[in-house]
């Protein structure tokens, strides 16, 4: 078995998210911001202990990182996570000014999201909230049969699969269930 890539199938354990920064406050208030949510928070304080714990654990449907962290930057440990899990969505953060290498990383698709500390509470709540939402329409994709994603030929919710049944609107492609079997807004 190919080891290269975690957790190629998802299991039905809670997700979490994986938050890492070298400032125990930061993450302390993370944990108090997602407390009430239906994921877990995992923390670490290093890129190489986020990766030890990325290598552990299989049900992380998200990664947040700090950018300025001393040993491993964001973008550095967070593209060592993408060889992990590549289908995990990855964000970082940073009250810096560090725009090259992360304009360099979004380019890249390394990153789904750019945020700035300090952050809006709303706005970090929905950000994270979309990026479990992709996860599981993307790391769902080939074990769901409806995740949230479109279909060859742009259809919304269909999983492309030969065993879908009903038909998109002149366009005769198959259509697939709904994400909301799996929890997912649409």
């Amino acid at each position: 078995m190919d080891n290269s890539m975690l957790r190629l199938r998802p299991t039905d354990e809670p997700l979490n998210i994986l938050c890492v920064d070298d400032e125990e406050g930061i993450l302390k208030s993370l944990k108090r911001l997602f407390h009430r949510e239906s994921f877990g928070v995992l923390t670490a304080t290093s890129g190489e202990s986020g990766l030890a714990l990325l290598k552990q654990m299989g049900n992380i449907g998200l990664i947040l990182s700090d950018q300025r962290m001393p040993g491993m930057s964001g973008v550095v440990f967070l593209e060592a996570a993408r060889a992990l899990a590549p289908h995990v969505p990855r964000m970082i953060m940073t009250g810096y000014a560090d725009m090259e290498s992360i304009s360099d990383a979004m380019n890249r698709g390394d990153l789904l999201r750019y945020l700035h500390k300090p952050w809006d509470d709303d706005e970090l709540r929905l950000a994270v909230h979309d990026g479990l939402r992709r996860y599981r329409a993307t790391a769902w994709g080939p074990f769901c049969p409806g995740p949230l994603r479109r279909c060859r030929s742009g259809g919304e919710g269909c999983s492309g699969s030969p065993s879908c049944t009903r038909s998109h609107a002149g366009t005769g492609t198959p259509a697939g269930g709904t994400a909301r079997r799996h929890g997912v807004d649409s």
